[in-house]
């Protein structure tokens, strides 16, 4: 059967729809890439470079403040001046004796000005005046406590 003219036969109108549909394809297929692309080069809000307690353990805490807060000193609180688990943060300098004399007491808290003990331990059991963040127990200076807090994430 001959097709008359503007009739367009069932093989014509089927490639004439498949080329619209290879038109429209092309068309969706650079509009999405231009929207992924956009979505990957757009500017995005800086990660937080500070780490938090829970990432780290007692030496990774005493790197990251050497690079973050270089004016904060770690002693030992020990004659071999080993630094374990357990270590004091200083504001100024001070002697393992004077650090070691202190006692961990809040009548004793303007004895602890600029110096925070440290302890890094699973230990659950600590007194109500310890600050806990993640496996640290902290006590001492509460400015110098709260100068940490803003050093390091929380939870």
């Amino acid at each position: 059967m001959n097709a008359l003219p503007g009739n367009l036969s069932g093989a014509a109108r089927l490639a004439s729809v498949m080329r619209a549909l290879r038109k429209w394809g092309v068309w969706l297929a650079v509009a999405g890439l231009v929207i992924l692309l956009g979505w990957a080069f757009s500017p995005r809000p800086p990660e937080d470079p500070r780490p938090s307690y829970d990432t780290l353990d007692a030496p990774g805490l005493i790197s990251y403040l050497q690079t973050a807060a270089p004016d904060l000193l770690v002693n030992s609180g020990r004659a071999d001046g080993k630094v374990g688990q357990t270590f004091y943060l200083t504001s100024r300098p001070m002697d393992w004796e004077e650090v070691a004399g202190l006692l961990v007491s809040t009548t004793e808290r303007e004895r602890w000005a600029g110096v925070v003990l440290v302890s890094y331990c699973h230990d659950p059991s600590r007194q109500p005046e310890w600050r806990r963040r993640g496996l640290f127990w902290l006590f001492g200076d509460q400015q110098l406590l709260d100068r940490l807090d803003e050093l390091l994430l929380p939870r």
